[in-house]
């Protein structure tokens, strides 16, 4: 985790970086890191480049609310 943050410090646009941290703090259980991690790369994408995330993190998003509504 500290290696990733490190990463997107110095790589801010860097897309990957905040759907690592998703995945790392999703199989820690920490629920609002994940909600933070989105939030922020979806600030980013929004921003900084005008776009939204990449379709296959954003599909890995939604699915991983699904799973979080059903618990």
């Amino acid at each position: 985790i500290e290696l990733q943050l490190r990463i997107q410090q110095r790589f801010p646009y860097f897309e990957d970086s905040y759907f690592w941290l998703m995945r790392l703090f999703d199989r820690l259980g920490n629920l609002n890191e994940v909600q933070s991690q989105y939030d922020k790369l979806l600030r980013m994408c929004m921003e900084e480049l005008g776009d939204e995330p990449r379709a296959d993190i954003t599909a890995w998003y939604t699915e991983w609310q699904k799973r979080r509504s059903t618990t």
